[in-house]
């Protein structure tokens, strides 16, 4: 899908429901898709546009606050700030976007629930790694780039933020730049903030440079400026999505990286053991929910697998834990295994499916 027909996807969302969340895994483009549908529909609100940032805010008890502040709301003592900003925007036909949402979750379902329910005309479109769980709400998850070819949307953007930095900046240069830049992209997955930064390199790297660290990728890019810090470095971008998962939660994500090209829930548990079967699944739920795995649907089954930049950073925390070469033993001894069953089963009548 590319980003025009999402625009249109979510602008027609937003006309026909009151609350639609963006998400997706960090540095995928939530935030500039909700600005552009913004700058798009805001006209047709009377009281226009709220763009409403908690990427600077840590304590969900400052939720309120934030939102009173970008609206200009005048705090009562006598009440609730929360009650107070729900009574200021009721009646209000207004568009409010709720940005970065992801860390105090629960404290803006809360707020969001009271402001729908008390403003009729209110639009509300937010960006999160999760949905915020309201009742009514839809979700639209916002994929990576195309990076599959010359003319695709992520090379594009790779380009354009080569030539800011380096103006004569050419894809046609020599065939091994274009087969550089396509693979750069495909192996960042298509994240439009990785992509930029590595495009951000040309100024004094190569595109052949670039790609042959890119398994360093998290020192390499990293550095940027006039972001939030998080948004800085690819490897703070995870690890900010990281920290915000329950230790189980964790332990499955850099044990799943162990895996490339994707598993089932036979070859996890297998593989990776140590739960049982319930508690891995709501394991994995809970990080397809919060867009760090991909589960992929075919004939009633899922296979999961994890961006290769989730996976590599995975690894690295699984190095750190000094739990690699203990996981890499496990998963070869279980495919080890399931080699020698489907070859015991090969000249039988299980042939076919062995």
């Amino acid at each position: 899908m590319g980003r025009d027909e999402l625009l249109a996807i979510v602008t027609d969302r937003l006309g026909a429901h009151r609350l639609v969340t963006l998400t997706g895994v960090g540095g995928v483009g939530k935030t500039s898709i909700a600005v552009e549908v913004a700058a798009q529909v805001g006209r047709r609100f009377r009281q226009g546009v709220s763009f409403i940032d908690f990427s600077a805010i840590s304590d969900p008890t400052d939720v309120p606050a934030v939102i009173a502040s970008t609206l200009g709301v005048i705090p009562h003592a006598e009440a609730p700030l929360a009650r107070t900003v729900i009574d200021a925007v009721a009646g209000q036909h207004l568009l409010l976007v709720l940005d970065n949402c992801e860390h105090v979750l629960t404290a803006i379902a809360e707020i969001v629930e009271g402001l729908l329910s008390e403003s009729l005309e209110l639009r509300i479109l937010s960006t999160s790694r999760a949905p915020l769980q309201v009742s009514g709400e839809v979700e639209i998850a916002v994929p990576p780039l195309a990076a599959d070819n010359l003319s695709s949307p992520a090379v594009a953007l790779f380009t354009e933020r080569a030539r800011a930095v380096r103006p004569n900046f050419e894809l046609d240069d020599h065939p091994a730049t274009t087969a550089a830049v396509i693979e750069i992209c495909q192996r960042l997955d298509g994240l439009p903030l990785g992509i930029e930064l590595a495009a951000a390199r040309m100024a004094g790297m190569g595109v052949v440079d670039v790609r042959d660290r890119l398994d360093d990728r998290f020192r390499l890019l990293a550095g940027g400026r006039g972001a939030p810090p998080r948004q800085q470095s690819l490897g703070e971008l995870v690890r900010w999505s990281y920290e915000l998962l329950a230790e189980d939660e964790r332990d499955v994500m850099r044990r799943s990286a162990v895996f490339v090209g994707g598993f089932d829930l036979a070859a996890f548990m297998g593989a990776v053991g140590g739960r049982d079967e319930i508690t891995a699944l709501r394991a994995l739920d809970r990080l397809v929910r919060s867009s760090l795995m991909i589960a992929d649907h075919a004939e009633g089954r899922v296979r999961y697998r994890l961006l290769e930049t989730i996976r590599q950073f995975g690894l690295d925390e699984l190095a750190a834990a000094d739990l690699i070469v203990e996981s890499r033993d496990r998963h070869a001894g279980w495919f080890a295994s399931e080699v020698v069953g489907r070859w015991e089963t090969h000249n039988g009548p299980g042939w076919r499916a062995a």
